[in-house]
């Protein structure tokens, strides 16, 4: 089946666009407000051709929120053929959107008064990025943690250890403090792929 998942705001426009533009077979809108006028209509219009509309309720403001169950929804759904349209709404939920259908390969759309398809590379998530080593490290830090007891506890050596918190950093996964001791802390990203784990 072929699925239109779309972020919305409160402009109408840009999801007619995505709408006309787009096949799709089921249409799930992702909203901070379920209740608009706006949706009683496009349930009208769908259910001419019979298709059937879902609405998943976000805080458009929370990044991390936004990022988990756009990625919920999308496993829901992984056996299907998924097209995201992440034109409406606010930055922070496109956002997660258009970040959340690059770590799963999912065809992504921008719509306003055309649509274009985004450059998404499918076959590949974030998650097949972070090595085993990093992994060790990022299943290892709990909060705000000294460095050196994440060394110990992995097995790494001091060098490929300073080298991987680099790489973990530019990759946005982890943050470090250094003042006397090194410290280091997941980011929201980093929190996200040791829940995967």
């Amino acid at each position: 089946m072929k699925i239109l998942i779309t972020t919305f705001g409160r402009d109408e426009a840009k999801l007619n666009v995505a709408r006309r533009d787009i096949g799709y077979e089921k249409l799930i809108i992702i909203t901070d407000d379920p209740g608009l006028d706006a949706f009683k209509k496009i349930r009208e219009m769908e259910s001419i051709t019979g298709t059937e509309v879902e609405l998943i309720k976000v805080d458009p403001y929370n990044f991390m929120g936004c990022f988990n169950k756009i990625g919920e929804t999308i496993d829901r759904y992984k056996n299907h053929d998924i097209r995201f349209n992440t034109s409406g709404g606010p930055k922070t939920l496109s956002a997660a959107a258009l970040l959340m259908c690059f770590n799963k390969g999912v065809s992504a759309y921008h719509s306003e008064e055309r649509t274009y398809k985004l450059p998404v590379i499918k076959g590949m998530s974030f998650e097949e990025k972070i090595s085993r080593d990093e992994r060790k490290i990022i299943k290892n830090i709990k909060k705000e943690c000294d460095a050196e007891k994440i060394k110990k506890k992995t097995g790494l050596s001091g060098r490929k250890f300073d080298i991987l918190l680099m790489e973990m950093s530019k990759k946005g996964i982890a943050k470090m403090d250094y003042n006397s001791k090194t410290r280091i802390a997941l980011t929201p990203i980093g929190e996200y792929f040791r829940k995967r784990m």
